[in-house]
């Protein structure tokens, strides 16, 4: 089961790890993107900087939501950026994460993010 949080994040289950990654309404929202640039620490502190992008509309530092070990920043985004534009929920993953704990404070299931993005 996928979760989301307010900050237009994903977090899935993927075997023993987690892949984190940006939504489509996020990617909606910030138009094509042109440039990523992960921070490559392999230590994902909550509240931290992982990742900066560049889309036709605004630069974004896309912040931590978790606390976890990276595993795995995605080698296809590196080489493709333009892969959130195509498939931002299932290819277009940022990172693979281990070690995760979701606060249920901050995470939502599907249905809930959806209602939470009408709203804005």
């Amino acid at each position: 089961m996928k979760l989301y949080c307010k900050e237009h994040l994903w977090l899935e289950r993927s075997g023993n790890d987690w892949l984190l990654g940006l939504t489509d309404y996020a990617v909606a929202m910030l138009g094509e993107i042109i440039w990523l640039e992960f921070s490559n620490s392999r230590d994902c502190e909550l509240g931290t900087a992982i990742a900066t992008l560049e889309s036709s509309k605004i630069a974004w530092e896309i912040v931590s939501p978790v606390t976890a070990e990276v595993i795995e920043w995605n080698p296809r985004l590196q080489d493709d950026p333009g892969l959130l534009n195509r498939s931002p929920e299932q290819q277009g993953w940022f990172c693979r994460l281990r070690n995760v704990q979701p606060d249920p404070s901050v995470w939502m299931p599907c249905e809930a993010y959806l209602n939470y993005t009408e709203g804005l």
